[in-house]
């Protein structure tokens, strides 16, 4: 009896412990008034490991009315040496990034917390310092971690692209045993970091009777065109820039014939490739598009008036910042907003500036045709909402907002009045007093293009790679296939042995012929068959 009471107490005594550390935790995340102490450290990483539910702990952490990055800072402030990537970042990283947080509906917010901790000052440095003493002193589940870490960050952040210290961190990882070497050779791959072919500008452009017309741009490696032309196809906007279409080169695209390519990793350059040739696929179509627009494609006099966050299907949620734009209408005329396809949301607009000669290009956001006298339906003119994707083209809108501010005040006030009581006049001078700009619509299948686009450049690897890009051949059966399978009544519900597939068995028990039973083994006993016919 006794034995058994100290066991109850020694656990009741450990529930409440742990109970304890997760109020703990709860309370230094919630409250911004608690004051994070160096002895706090050891009960906040217990506190994560005791909660149940790691999704719940990531949002806990990421939810913008806490403090969770805040209190993430300061405990990894308490980073004292090599020890403390086992002590302190390991268990960081593998509660925020388990296996749970890996699920499509905390995609977001796993994404929140690894930029959180790739922006802690001086940890990424740390790391790259001691990485040596790290890598020593460190289990292999602290280094395989960090490395998922790094490759994480590394296809959310251009500034982990771009970071001599992540590229050490990376090389050193490559060379170390005490890594999955898949991890480390990701890694390496999204941060290309392998050797690029002397890529050499020829003094005329190639031809032969294979390949077609070599351009020289297409010798140049990639990078330095303008200011969206990188080597790393992850790094370029998916929404053009004012530089890049005003540049009248041509753009870098990989030739049929890899001759080339600035991408030894076939994975990596198969992702390069689908990329860049879609993109341009897209881009192309918009110079065309604002080169020779069509006249019921340009808006005349576009103004940017506003900016707000507000969403205006639900008044109590909240949106990216857009820009509230005017135009006048099309030749004067109202519009059937409900059958027009003008101005579709997630469509491309550009700005044309008559001074500067520059377009700057924005996505339609706010498209709203159902409330009178309002945005599409306001009589000055259609308004709708457009984001911007550049910081540069954010200052010139706001800076356009607040030289139109007073304009824009006596424009609205004119429009509050009856139609019969409106100074044309007045109207017309105040319009010329705008900084406006010719709006032309230059895509309205962008959206289509975009979520493609997006992925292709979040990929760390293509699926089914052996079989798609390195063109190999399985001869074993798949792990998911049974070794004995019964064919469908067209074969006459034959079983077959698909570790011992006879092709003049299954021509003696079928109606197939020689070439139709060597395509059926075929497709059964690989993961990947492409059968041609004919027929079919």
């Amino acid at each position: 009896m006794s034995r058994r009471t100290n066991a109850q107490a020694t656990s009741r005594k450990n529930g409440g412990q742990h109970a304890w550390q997760r109020k703990m935790l709860t309370k230094l995340v919630r409250d911004k008034k608690a004051i994070f102490r160096s002895r706090d450290t050891h009960a906040f990483l217990q506190g994560m490991d005791l909660f149940d539910s790691k999704p719940e702990l990531l949002l806990l952490l990421t939810d913008s009315r806490n403090c969770g990055e805040v209190r993430l800072r300061e405990c990894l402030s308490m980073i004292t040496g090599p020890d403390s990537a086992d002590n302190i970042i390991a268990p960081i990283l593998s509660n925020l990034m388990s296996s749970d947080t890996l699920r499509p509906l905390h995609k977001a917010r796993r994404k929140m917390a690894v930029v959180m901790i790739y922006n802690v000052p001086g940890l990424i440095q740390f790391l790259a310092e001691d990485w040596a003493k790290c890598i020593t002193l460190s289990s292999n589940e602290t280094v395989c971690i960090i490395c998922q870490f790094l490759i994480e960050a590394s296809l959310s952040l251009v500034e982990a692209r771009c970071s001599q210290d992540v590229g050490t961190i990376a090389k050193s990882m490559k060379k170390s045993t005490q890594i999955d070497t898949e991890l480390s050779h990701k890694l390496c791959a999204i941060l290309q970091l392998v050797d690029t072919p002397d890529l050499k500008m020829p003094s005329k452009p190639k031809t032969s009777a294979i390949t077609a017309v070599c351009w020289v741009a297409d010798l140049e490696p990639p990078g330095g065109r303008h200011d969206n032309d990188h080597p790393n196809y992850r790094d370029i906007s998916l929404v053009p820039t004012k530089d890049e279409l005003a540049c009248t080169g041509r753009s870098w695209l990989p030739l049929a014939s890899g001759e080339n390519s600035c991408v030894q990793d076939l994975d990596q350059c198969l992702l390069d490739k689908n990329f860049r040739l879609l993109r341009e696929d897209a881009v192309g179509a918009m110079r065309e598009n604002i080169t020779d627009p069509r006249p019921s494609k340009v808006w005349k006099n576009a103004r940017i008036i506003g900016a707000s966050c507000k969403d205006v299907r639900n008044p109590r949620g909240t949106a990216p910042l857009h820009f509230l734009v005017q135009v006048d209408p099309y030749e004067g005329k109202s519009m059937n907003w409900q059958r027009q396809r003008a101005f579709p949301p997630d469509g491309l607009v550009a700005f044309y500036d008559d001074v500067g000669k520059q377009h700057i290009m924005a996505t339609i956001y706010v498209r709203m045709l159902d409330q009178p006298g309002e945005w599409l339906l306001h009589s000055g003119g259609p308004i709708i909402g457009v984001v911007f994707h550049h910081d540069n083209d954010v200052r010139t809108a706001i800076s356009d907002i607040s030289a139109n501010k007073d304009i824009n005040e006596r424009f609205q006030d004119i429009f509050n009045v009856t139609k019969e009581n409106r100074d044309i006049e007045e109207i017309t001078q105040l319009k010329s007093s705008f900084k406006t700009y010719s709006l032309i619509e230059v895509s309205d299948s962008f959206f289509s293009y975009r979520p493609v686009l997006e992925s292709l450049q979040t990929m760390v690897s293509v699926p089914l790679s052996q079989e798609i890009v390195h063109i190999e051949r399985h001869h074993d059966r798949p792990l998911y296939l049974p070794r004995t399978v019964k064919l469908p009544s067209d074969f006459n519900s034959v079983e077959v042995d698909l570790d011992d597939w006879s092709n003049q068995s299954v021509m003696q028990s079928t109606t197939l012929d020689e070439s139709q039973s060597r395509a059926l083994g075929m497709a059964l006993t690989s993961r990947v068959a492409l059968i041609q016919g004919p027929p079919g």
